[in-house]
């Protein structure tokens, strides 16, 4: 990749494209590649992949991925470099350990809120905070050191960005989303109330194992959201 870098291997695959661990092949240091690819990918996707990278790359926190490097592919496709993450999502983490203690709960959430206190001032709203888009990581030197990921809707309230909202769609996961939010439709104002909202729906979860509205029909949970 742009002459750089050597793909070991495939790490995930989503909506927003794969993501590689790969080599550089001077340093031969291990990083994670993001690629868009460039083929059947609407413009939206485009625009939010350039976001999720411009919004982690001013960043300065030790809770967001470093972003070393972003271009475009001879193909077209779009791609960025972040560091090595070694872990799991805190997803994962509660499926397979279940409710965790308050005083645990607390150390993860704390670093989450600081990697907010890094984005609010720049004028970013994470928008899909999650306890998928929260990576502890293993590390010998740190216990349960927390990365905040995918800003890839992430929203620029100073530079007011068009909205990246597709008619009748809304951004975000539900249980996790706020009431203005669901409500938005690319013209109600969402602001850092709506990360604490999320991040209180996390610590629920973490605590308790229960969202603030669940329910199997995410239509439903959508109204009993704005309604209740």
């Amino acid at each position: 990749v742009a002459g750089r870098y050597r793909v070991l291997s495939l790490i995930a695959k989503g909506g927003m494209g794969r993501v590689y661990a790969a080599e550089h092949t001077e340093l031969g240091t291990r990083v994670a590649i993001k690629l868009l690819p460039s083929e059947g990918v609407p413009p939206s996707h485009v625009e939010r992949f350039r976001r999720e990278a411009r919004a982690a790359g001013r960043l300065r926190s030790p809770h967001v991925p470093e972003i070393h490097d972003f271009g475009q592919l001879p193909d077209g496709s779009f791609f960025f470099v972040m560091e090595m993450l070694v872990g799991e999502d805190l997803g994962r983490l509660l499926r397979r350990e279940g409710t965790l203690e308050p005083a645990r709960a607390l150390r993860l959430l704390r670093q989450v809120a600081n990697a907010l206190d890094a984005a609010h001032p720049q004028g970013f709203v994470h928008r899909d905070l999650k306890t998928e888009n929260v990576f502890v990581v293993v590390d010998i030197v740190y216990e349960d050191f927390v990365k905040v990921l995918d800003f890839g809707i992430a929203k620029s309230l100073i530079q007011k960005a068009h909205s990246l909202t597709e008619a009748g769609s809304v951004l975000g996961t539900p249980g996790f989303l706020p009431p203005e939010q669901v409500l938005a439709n690319g013209t109600e104002e969402v602001t850092p109330a709506s990360d604490v909202y999320s991040l209180a729906a996390m610590a629920l979860e973490m605590m308790t194992g229960a969202l603030p509205i669940d329910d199997d029909n995410i239509a439903v949970m959508l109204r009993k959201l704005v309604s209740e």
